[in-house]
């Protein structure tokens, strides 16, 4: 049986593109994201476990579109 992706996956949404390889809600994601920005301390926890992508923390201030082959 071939699993299809989600359609999301298509998007060039970091947060999407986070909350697929995470196994979480989009909403779920943007409602950290949101945190990110109102308190730091927790947002670097967050980044921190959220990927494996590694520049996430450079990035926590502007979202950013990932390459497919990185996700």
């Amino acid at each position: 049986m071939v699993r299809k992706k989600p359609r999301l996956a298509k998007a060039n949404d970091a947060l999407v593109r986070i909350a697929i390889a995470t196994g979480r809600s989009a909403l779920h994601e943007l409602m950290r994201a949101i945190d990110l920005k109102t308190n730091p301390v927790i947002g670097r926890q967050h980044v921190h476990l959220l990927s494996g992508l590694g520049t996430m923390e450079k990035e926590r201030e502007n979202t950013v579109a990932f390459p497919v082959g990185e996700v």
